[in-house]
């Protein structure tokens, strides 16, 4: 098989629907409840579809291992049919060289640094989506107890704040494909299941700083949060780069479990 291919003809035999297919035989068992897979060739007969040469076992393999992370099983599945997938022209399943950290356009209102776990997996419409792989270790074996929310970062405004638009891959696929593959997100405040911010450090294992550090981090988070100059604070608490970060994380984290508590809202 070719690196990619390109599919117009969605009849019941096409590439993309036999890919589909295959993937919802394997990702989710229950597929006949779930897409009128009868119906949706005729629905995306005039949507361009390129499939790509499958990822080996060995290659997803090495990501995981490179990165220290496990994909969610959907998505493995899926890299396992086409290494990617190309809808109209824009990449709505990166191929796996692709899969990496959440990319930010303007600074954050609300994080001083991103979770490391956050990683872009597609550009649907050129609007990036994201999956949070906190959950993922490589302690843990490929079930769906690695799967991990789907959501987009936003503009951090009240019309446009970071939300879950699925709590899984493979909820986000089988959505794709019962929407006709329309991104019903990027119009629709009602898509919202969740902070993802919140979701992270809700199901994040307390940092663990040293003894000093932990004595000095909502000082200096405090310090970071209102304005002042890191390299100043590093200097006066005589930190390195790493020592920072690690506050900033533990700082975040105790933050966002506190103003749970005051609120009583419980994190999504």
């Amino acid at each position: 098989m070719p690196d990619s291919l390109e599919t117009k003809n969605h009849g019941p035999n096409s590439l993309f629907i036999r890919g589909l297919t295959q993937w919802m035989a394997s990702a989710h068992p229950d597929q006949s409840t779930l897409i009128d897979l009868d119906c949706l060739p005729e629905k995306l007969q005039n949507r361009r579809f390129v499939l790509s040469k499958p990822a080996s076992e060995s290659e997803i393999q090495r990501w995981e291992d490179s990165h220290h992370l496990i994909l969610p099983s959907g998505l493995r599945e899926w890299l396992k049919i086409s290494n990617g997938l190309i809808i109209d022209g824009f990449q709505w399943i990166h191929p796996l060289r692709s899969i990496g950290p959440t990319i930010r356009f303007s600074p954050s209102r609300s994080l001083m640094i991103q979770p490391a776990s956050w990683y872009e997996f597609g550009n649907p419409n050129d609007s990036p989506v994201n999956l949070d792989l906190i959950q993922s270790d490589l302690s843990h074996t490929h079930n769906s107890l690695t799967e991990s929310p789907v959501f987009v970062v936003g503009a951090e405004t009240e019309s446009d704040p970071p939300r879950i638009i699925s709590h899984s891959f493979t909820d986000w696929l089988i959505q794709l494909a019962r929407s006709e593959f329309h991104d019903h997100w990027s119009n629709s405040p009602l898509t919202h299941l969740g902070d993802p911010i919140e979701s992270h450090y809700r199901r994040k294992v307390p940092p663990k700083l040293s003894p000093r550090l932990c004595k000095i981090c909502m000082e200096v988070g405090g310090k970071l949060a209102s304005g002042s100059d890191d390299r100043t604070i590093m200097r006066n608490y005589q930190l390195n780069r790493d020592d920072l970060e690690q506050i900033v994380d533990a700082f975040q984290y105790r933050s966002i479990k506190k103003a749970s508590r005051t609120t009583g809202k419980p994190s999504s």
